[in-house]
């Protein structure tokens, strides 16, 4: 994946950071606290040539801004509170490497 460059800010980076390369733009929201969860980073992915994302690219994109060993997960909200502005995925990461969801591959039984 090519290195990606921070940009000038826009409407969606009033309270982050705006990151593109030639295939993503990614804007970072990063939260001090967030209830039980504690500090958070929400990466918004938006794919820059309309012919949607890889797994693989959506992995690498969590571990350069937010760490290897960091969990994060996808949202999905409920329909009466979808913001559509195009096809951006919102990824939550904890700050926190040791804080787990308890629902990956790692959950224990």
């Amino acid at each position: 994946m090519k290195a990606f460059v921070r940009c000038e800010d826009d409407w969606l980076t009033k309270s982050g950071e705006k990151w593109q390369n030639d295939d993503y733009t990614v804007y970072i929201t990063r939260y001090e606290d967030r209830r039980k969860w504690g500090a958070m980073t929400k990466l918004m992915i938006v794919g820059r040539k309309g012919d949607g994302h890889r797994w693989s690219d959506m992995q690498a994109i969590k571990n350069h801004f937010c760490g290897e060993e960091n969990e994060g997960v996808q949202f999905f909200p409920p329909q009466s509170e979808v913001r559509d502005f195009g096809d951006g995925y919102h990824v939550f990461v904890f700050d926190d490497p040791e804080m787990r969801t308890r629902i990956g591959f790692g959950a224990k039984k």
